[in-house]
């Protein structure tokens, strides 16, 4: 039997790159589909990465040249935003769109100070 994927149920498929990976025995709704796409989140059909294998491509310092970096680092800021928010809404219950942003840029400006 498939798993209806649902906007209430939607935040437990947004993996930690930031991405909505559906299974074969996942089925996605209409509301949850819209929801991903006002969220600005990929939808990929098929299994999710292997976290020791996936990397993702960097410039390296202005030479032109890229290099692979491992998970872990998240070389694109937009989808170091995706996946904050993310986490912020699974994990801390926030809803409110206005505050998530807020909260959001927050824990960004404060990695970018660390950094």
């Amino acid at each position: 039997m498939k798993q209806l994927i649902t906007v209430q149920t939607l935040d437990a498929c947004i993996s930690s790159d930031g991405k909505c990976y559906i299974g074969p025995n996942q089925i996605l709704s209409p509301g949850a589909k819209d929801e991903l796409g006002r969220r600005r989140v990929a939808i990929v059909y098929g299994p999710k990465p292997d976290a020791s294998s996936a990397c993702c491509c960097q410039s390296s310092s202005g030479s032109g040249s890229t290099s692979c970096c491992k998970k872990g680092s998240i070389c694109d800021p937009d989808e170091l935003a995706i996946a904050v928010a993310a986490l912020l809404k699974k994990e801390c219950g926030i809803s409110d769109p206005a505050e998530l942003r807020a909260l959001t840029m927050e824990a960004l400006l404060r990695i970018v100070q660390k950094c």
